[in-house]
């Protein structure tokens, strides 16, 4: 009984302060470690959308004590990917089929500012 009315409390607390909305993009720090759409916000729980289109439910309580990073009025959403490749490869040509694979998505909207840098070399 304690943890429903401690969501609850934190539900009405959330619902009234308005600082997330139906369909922010947000990025939770802290454990959750998660970035979605919010999806539904109701008295209990809040449902978030991932990228891979998981629905997942988050009780508010655990909510409430999470710092939220939103996007909502953001109007580009830089990403970055990480990745390490042989030396020997020719690197225009990397960056080319990684700007086309990028851009293929259908969330990519501003395709001109895809872009890939490179920062360091292998060191062997």
């Amino acid at each position: 009984m304690e943890t429903t009315i401690g969501n609850m409390i934190a539900g009405i607390m959330i619902i009234t302060n308005k600082k997330i909305n139906l369909g922010d993009f947000v990025q939770f720090m802290g454990n959750l470690k998660m970035m979605g759409t919010i999806e539904e916000i109701n008295v209990r729980y809040t449902v978030i959308r991932t990228f891979d289109k998981k629905r997942t439910i988050i009780p508010n309580s655990i909510l409430a004590k999470t710092p939220i990073k939103t996007h909502k009025i953001e109007p580009l959403i830089r990403g970055e990917i990480l990745f390490t490749v042989p030396r020997y490869v020719h690197i225009p040509q990397i960056k080319k089929i990684l700007i086309e694979t990028i851009n293929a998505h259908e969330k990519v909207f501003y395709k001109e500012y895809t872009n890939v840098r490179i920062e360091n070399f292998d060191e062997r």
